[in-house]
Parts: structure tokens; C-alpha cells; sequence
């Protein structure tokens, strides 16, 4: 298993390439980063992306990440069974959430 600051960098790395990309739509970059992490650091990541919004999340200890990619933010957690999540925006957001 990687180190917290290993998987900030991986995560800034894979929201970046993502990002560069000219046209690139931010559901399906929340969609690649989530898939990504449940892949590679094992399931329930919860990944939201957009501009301006804010957030009042339960995660694991030592299991969250918040970046900016230029104006862009990235808000990535691991949710335990007894996460709660609360976000509220008044711009576009886009989020994948998803607990199975």
C-alpha cells in the first residue's frame, strides 16, 4: 500500500492528464478518478469535481485528498460504512458517489 502523500501524488497526476485533455467533461473525469482509486487502493472512493462548492464529509483516517487543477477542484475520499456526506454548491458540480 502506497503512502498518503504517494496517493495525493497519483491522484493530482491521473486528475491532471485527465484535465488537459482540451474538452475534457468533468462527470467523466469524477467517473475515472473514482474507478481509478477503487481499482488501485480498494473500493468505496468518492470523487466530486467542480468549481466553487463546499463539503462536510465522514472518511477514513487518512483517506482524503483536496486539490485545485488550475480553477478546478477535486475532492477525493474513501467512505467507511458509517460516512456521511453532505456537499452544497452554487456552480456546476459533478460527483460520483456510490456505496456497494
Amino acid at each position: 500500500m502506497l503512502f498518503v502523500k504517494d496517493m495525493k501524488l497519483k491522484a493530482i497526476e491521473f486528475a491532471s492528464s485527465k484535465l488537459s485533455k482540451g474538452q475534457a467533461k468533468l462527470p467523466e473525469v469524477a467517473i475515472a478518478i473514482k474507478r481509478y482509486f477503487d481499482d488501485t487502493f480498494h473500493p468505496n472512493w468518492q470523487c466530486v469535481v467542480g468549481k466553487e462548492f463546499g463539503s462536510d464529509i465522514g472518511y477514513e483516517d487518512k483517506h482524503v485528498i483536496y486539490f485545485f487543477v488550475g480553477r478546478v477542484a477535486v475532492l477525493l475520499w474513501k467512505a467507511g460504512w458509517t460516512s456521511y456526506i453532505s456537499i452544497h454548491s452554487n456552480q456546476l458540480l459533478y460527483g460520483v458517489l456510490g456505496f456497494w
